[in-house]
């Protein structure tokens, strides 16, 4: 797992890293005082991303937000986790659409922002898993990738037509 954390007060990167070097001591941990740095290290969709985000930053009030929206742009398989002092924009987070797994109050001693990311890791190591378990077949058309289960999957039926290619499938 890699885990990136976003946040502007040094004493709450410490003690998140704390907290993190608890659970596994060898986690690799960057930390970011500004969305832009931590952006720039973001290449390419990884399901081992973990981002701890802050919702407010110095400049702006739901800077963490943004973050989270432009880190889904790049990677639609990380896991993002708000932690912040501010419960009340708990709501505010589906507003931003980005599938957050977690969202955490930093009022919370360290032992339950333990657990809290104890019980996270468990849930993405389990859904990795799944993902791993599970066969799939991939399906392109113009537009889109179909990715199948192939458990899913009862059989394919070709379609005539003379100007284009077609099939139909069947599922479970």
């Amino acid at each position: 797992m890699k885990i990136f954390i976003l946040e502007d007060d040094s004493l709450q990167i410490l003690r998140l890293k704390l907290v993190l070097e608890s659970i596994q001591p060898n986690l690799v941990i960057q930390t970011f005082k500004e969305s832009d740095k931590l952006l720039q290290h973001i290449t390419q969709p990884d399901e081992n991303n973990i981002y701890l985000l802050d919702i407010e930053l110095k400049n702006s009030r739901y800077g963490g937000f943004e973050a989270s929206r432009r880190i889904r742009e790049v990677d639609n398989l990380g896991t993002i986790i708000f932690i912040t002092t501010h419960s009340e924009f708990m709501r505010k987070t589906y507003e931003y659409r980005v599938a957050a797994l977690d969202f955490i109050d930093k009022i919370q001693t360290n032992d339950e922002i333990k657990q809290s990311l104890v019980t996270d890791f468990q849930l993405i190591k389990e859904r990795q898993n799944l993902n791993e378990e599970t066969e799939f077949i991939e399906l392109e058309s113009n537009s889109e990738i179909f990715r199948i289960p192939v458990s899913d999957i009862y059989f394919f039926e070709t379609i005539t037509d003379l100007t284009k290619r077609k099939f139909k499938k069947h599922r479970n």
